[in-house]
C-alpha cells in the first residue's frame, strides 16, 4: 500500500519549508530583486500608471477560477481578482488568454504584467518568475468516473491506470513520485483532460476540490472523487523577474486583500463556501 499522506506531506514540506506564507514571501523577494532592471528602464508599476492598462495572463475553461460566458466575456474568481487589482491602480484590464503551459512564458517575455490563473508556487517555477504571497491554498483530489473500479488513491498505482493532466501543471512532477506504476498522458488544457476522463480515454485526472465539485455538478452521477486530497497548493500571482517595485506593490496588495476579508468575499461568491486560505493564515 502506498502511504499517500506521508508522501504528500514530504512533497509539501519541500515546497512549504517553514510555512506557506513565509516561503512565498521569502521566495518572491529574491525573485523580484535578483535581476534588477536597467537604470533607464520603466518599472511595470510606472507603465501601468502611465498607460492606465493592466495586461493580465489568464486561462479559460477552468471554473470557478476562470469562466468564459456565452458572450465571450471572462469571469470567475481569478478574473475578479485581476479586475480588483486594475481598479485599485486606476487602470483598465486587458486579458491575454493562454494555456496552463503558457503562463510562465508570457511572464518571461513580459507579454503580461501579471498572471492570475491558478498559478501554484513550485521551487522550479520560482527560478524563472516571481510570486506574491498566497491568496489561496486549494487542495487537489483525483477524480474518476462513477463506474470506475478504483476506490482509493493507492489503487491508482497500477500499470493499467492512465492519469490525464493538463500541460503546465504540477502533476508531471508530483504524480510519478506518488504513483510510480501508473502511466501519464498530457493534454493541452484542463478541459481536454476532463473530456478524456469522461470518454474513458484516461482512468483519472486530478484537479482542485472546487473544480471537481463543479465538474460533478455539470455531469451529475457520472463522476466521483477519491479521498483524501493528495496535495495542497500555494496559489499566488505571478509576475516577471527583476521589478522590485512592482513585486512590492502587488505583494502588499495581496496582503491587504487577504486581511480585509475582500478575498473571502470573492471566494464565497464564486466558490460558495469554505476559506481560500489555510486556517490560521488570516482572520476568518
Amino acid at each position: 500500500m502506498i502511504d499517500t499522506t506521508s508522501r504528500s506531506l514530504r512533497f509539501r514540506r519541500r515546497i512549504l519549508g517553514a510555512g506557506a506564507a513565509s516561503t512565498v514571501f521569502a521566495a518572491a523577494l529574491p525573485a523580484a530583486a535578483r535581476a534588477a532592471p536597467a537604470a533607464n528602464s520603466e518599472s511595470i508599476l510606472a507603465k501601468v500608471l502611465r498607460t492606465r492598462t493592466l495586461t493580465v495572463g489568464a486561462i479559460s475553461g477552468n471554473p470557478p477560477w476562470e469562466i468564459t460566458k456565452p458572450n465571450g466575456e471572462l469571469d470567475g474568481y481569478d478574473i475578479a481578482i485581476a479586475k480588483a487589482i486594475a481598479a485599485d491602480l486606476g487602470a483598465k484590464v486587458k486579458f491575454i488568454q493562454t494555456s496552463g503551459a503558457g503562463r510562465i512564458p508570457i511572464l518571461q517575455t513580459r507579454k503580461a504584467d501579471i498572471v492570475v490563473a491558478e498559478l501554484d508556487y513550485t521551487p522550479l517555477r520560482a527560478q524563472v518568475v516571481a510570486y506574491t504571497r498566497a491568496y489561496a491554498n486549494p487542495a487537489s483530489q483525483f477524480i474518476v468516473r462513477a463506474d470506475s473500479p478504483y476506490r482509493t488513491v493507492e489503487s491508482l498505482n497500477d500499470p493499467k491506470v492512465t492519469l490525464g493532466y493538463a500541460l503546465g501543471g504540477d502533476e508531471a512532477n508530483l504524480w510519478p513520485e506518488m504513483l510510480p506504476k501508473a502511466r501519464l498522458k498530457a493534454f493541452t488544457t484542463v478541459a481536454d483532460a476532463e473530456q478524456a476522463l469522461l470518454s474513458g480515454e484516461v482512468t483519472a485526472t486530478g484537479e482542485s476540490t472546487i473544480l471537481n465539485i463543479d465538474l460533478m455538478k455539470t455531469h451529475p452521477g457520472k463522476l466521483r472523487v477519491l479521498n483524501p486530497p493528495y496535495f495542497t497548493a500555494i496559489t499566488a500571482i505571478g509576475l516577471p523577474y527583476g521589478d522590485f517595485d512592482w513585486w512590492l506593490w502587488l505583494d502588499r496588495w495581496v496582503d491587504n486583500f487577504n486581511f480585509t476579508g475582500a478575498n473571502q468575499a470573492l471566494w464565497t461568491r464564486y466558490v460558495g463556501g469554505g476559506s481560500p486560505l489555510l486556517r490560521g493564515s488570516y482572520p476568518q
